[in-house]
């Protein structure tokens, strides 16, 4: 019976080999995994241009966050970033993601913005992970500490 799980789980490593190639492609930087492997979010950058008298000069860098299932495909949403990430965890269903800048972390609902958290360190996050029920958020950041976090 593992054997089996063990090749039914290795059947979305195929896809996502192809998931990574065709995010090189999109020139995108791959931010976060499920617990389950089958659900990824990437970030893409994409220059905004302002037209100042036939002067075509980029405003600003805006960042897009693409939630997709690895095994089918599906991309589930799309959402613009207010600014740069340095790390993110994401939930199995894709619902849920957390993002972390420095000291600040948010958690996106379906896109949205659900809360923010301007100080959960005292130093940068550098790394989110979440428990394999998805209620707890483990964060690590550069003050050596690690803290536990209830998201559900």
């Amino acid at each position: 019976d593992q054997f089996l799980a063990e090749k039914k789980a290795s059947r979305g490593w195929p896809r996502v080999r192809e998931l990574l190639k065709k995010i090189a492609r999109y020139k995108a930087v791959p931010c976060g995994l499920a617990v389950d492997g089958r659900t990824c979010c990437y970030i893409k950058k994409e220059a905004k241009l302002e037209s100042n008298a036939g002067d075509d000069k980029p405003k600003d860098d805006a960042q897009q966050l693409t939630v997709e299932h690895i095994i089918t495909g599906a991309r589930q949403y799309v959402f613009t970033l207010s600014g740069p990430v340095d790390c993110a965890a994401i939930t199995n269903d894709g619902r849920h993601i957390i993002l972390a800048r420095g000291m600040i972390m948010r958690v996106h609902m379906d896109g949205e913005l659900k809360y923010e958290t301007r100080k959960a360190h005292k130093a940068a996050i550098c790394d989110l992970k979440l428990s394999e029920d998805e209620k707890l958020l483990a964060t690590g950041a550069d003050d050596a500490m690690a803290r536990v976090w209830r998201i559900s």
